[in-house]
């Protein structure tokens, strides 16, 4: 029992090892970021893609996303169904704690999604998701958003991004 253990936790650790070094392989200046509110009912990808061509054309192959909430999931379709066009593209979901669920983890089953636990045990949960949203800021160059109200998480996540320069893109 103990080796069928450490087997699973080294496979576990050579995945997260893989991951890591993919992330810090991707180079800023052809990343982008989504920034949304979770409950944008009214976008649909077709919105989304012409925003995510827009960044392709500026040289962005690299897509983070979040993974909360309905502009990160349709982000994640739009940028799937352009992979045909664009097969180079790549999404990966930055999870803010390692026990974060994907709501809709059918969409990343045949995506090529890297889904990396970027998380600080030592900031504790309240503080996990800006400090993941920082992250994905310093490792970007453009930001893709839809913003329909200022009191939310994402409003001030793309104020940060508009304060550090990045290329803004809107939906």
């Amino acid at each position: 029992m103990w080796c069928n253990r450490s087997w699973r936790f080294s496979v576990r650790a050579s995945v997260r090892t893989f991951l890591f070094w993919e992330l810090h392989r991707m180079e800023r200046k052809s990343t982008a970021l989504f920034v949304g509110h979770r409950d944008c009912y009214n976008l649909t990808p077709e919105d989304i893609k012409p925003a995510i061509e827009k960044a392709i054309k500026l040289g962005i192959n690299t897509f983070l996303n979040g993974g909360m909430g309905h502009f990160d999931k349709i982000s994640a379709v739009a940028v799937n169904e352009l992979k045909a066009k664009y097969p180079s593209i790549k999404l990966i979901w930055i999870k803010p704690y390692s026990t974060q669920k994907v709501l809709y983890s059918d969409l990343f089953d045949d995506s090529g999604l890297y889904a990396f636990d970027w998380h600080i045990e030592n900031v504790g949960p309240r503080r996990a998701i800006p400090e993941r949203n920082e992250y994905m800021i310093q490792h970007s160059s453009v930001v893709i958003y839809h913003i329909e109200h200022q009191s939310s998480g994402a409003f001030k996540t793309f104020m940060k991004a508009k304060e550090r320069d990045l290329v803004i893109i809107e939906v």
